[in-house]
C-alpha cells in the first residue's frame, strides 16, 4: 500500500471481529518496523506492552469507561515512554555515536555532557512524551499496513491501569491502542478532514 493511501485508509475502529487480535509473531514484526521511528540522540525511550489475556483486558476495559472494543479487539498495546532514558540509554548512545558516527573525543564529551545534564522533571516528561507520541503514530501506521485495525485511546484511568499492569512510575503512558480485525458490517465511514487551507497557519489573522 502506498503511503497516501495508507494515511487515508487508517482510522479509529470501534467494532472488531472476535479472535482477530495480535499474535506474538505479528506483534514482534510490527515492532521491527516501528523501531525505525526517529528520536532525539537516537535514545529510543519507548517501550511497548502487549496485553492479550482476557482477564487483564476486562480489567483494563473497566478502567477505561467500559469501552467494549478493548475486549472485542482481543489485544491492546500500550506505548510507554521511559523517564529514565538519559541514564538507561547513555552507554549505548555514546558507543554507537563513537563507533558508527566516528565522533571525536571532544564531540563525545559534549554529547555525554548533554546526556548527563540535569533537566527539570517537567522537561524530561515533555521530551519523553514527545518521543512516545512519534512512536505511537509509527505503530498506528504499521498496524494498518500489516492488515490490522486499531483504535488509539487515552480515555482511561492512568492510576488504575498502572496498578493493573504493575507498571513502575518511570514509565509514562503515551497511548493505548486496541488492535484486531475490523468488523466490516459495523465499521463507520471516516469523518472528513479539514481542507489544506484550514491547516495553514495564517499569522496574526488567527489571534482573535
Amino acid at each position: 500500500m502506498d503511503f497516501p493511501t495508507l494515511m487515508q485508509t487508517r482510522r479509529a475502529v470501534h467494532h472488531f471481529l472476535p479472535g482477530g487480535g495480535l499474535t506474538q509473531t505479528a506483534y514482534e514484526a510490527l515492532l521491527r518496523v516501528v523501531a525505525h521511528t526517529p528520536s532525539g540522540y537516537n535514545a529510543q525511550p519507548w517501550r511497548f506492552l502487549l496485553v492479550t489475556d482476557p482477564a487483564v483486558l476486562a480489567a483494563v476495559q473497566a478502567a477505561a469507561h467500559d469501552q467494549s472494543h478493548i475486549t472485542e479487539a482481543g489485544s491492546v498495546v500500550f506505548i510507554l515512554g521511559d523517564m529514565h532514558w538519559q541514564r538507561a540509554e547513555k552507554a549505548r548512545i555514546l558507543r554507537q555515536w563513537r563507533e558508527i558516527r566516528g565522533l571525536s573525543d571532544a564531540q563525545l564529551q559534549s554529547l555525554q555532557a548533554s546526556l548527563e545534564k540535569e533537566r527539570p522533571e517537567a522537561q524530561v516528561r515533555e521530551m519523553t512524551l514527545r518521543a512516545a507520541a512519534m512512536a505511537s503514530m509509527s505503530f498506528l501506521l504499521a498496524v494498518e499496513d500489516a492488515g490490522y485495525a486499531s483504535c488509539p485511546m487515552m480515555g482511561f484511568s492512568q492510576p488504575r491501569v498502572r496498578a493493573i499492569l504493575q507498571l513502575p512510575e518511570r514509565y509514562l503512558f503515551g497511548l493505548m491502542v486496541a488492535v484486531g480485525t475490523a468488523d466490516p458490517e459495523k465499521t463507520e465511514p471516516p469523518l472528513p478532514r479539514k481542507d489544506v487551507s484550514a491547516l495553514c497557519y495564517s499569522g496574526l489573522a488567527e489571534h482573535d
